[in-house]
């Protein structure tokens, strides 16, 4: 993974740590936006439900 990509997460944990209110809205937005804009199709459908559940469960 793109080290731009991990600083992104990164900051969006913490935003969304802070903040939950912001979670469904910039959360899926923004993994829309990588996953139909990026170059590299990193977050496959399943990678994605993995990821998503690992969020809700911690």
């Amino acid at each position: 993974m793109p080290n731009y990509l991990k600083l992104t997460l990164n900051y969006l944990h913490v935003l969304i740590e802070y903040n939950p209110y912001l979670h469904t809205t910039l959360y899926f937005k923004t993994i829309y936006c990588f996953r139909f804009c990026s170059h590299q199709a990193w977050i496959t459908k399943t990678n994605f439900n993995h990821f998503l559940l690992q969020e809700f469960i911690a």
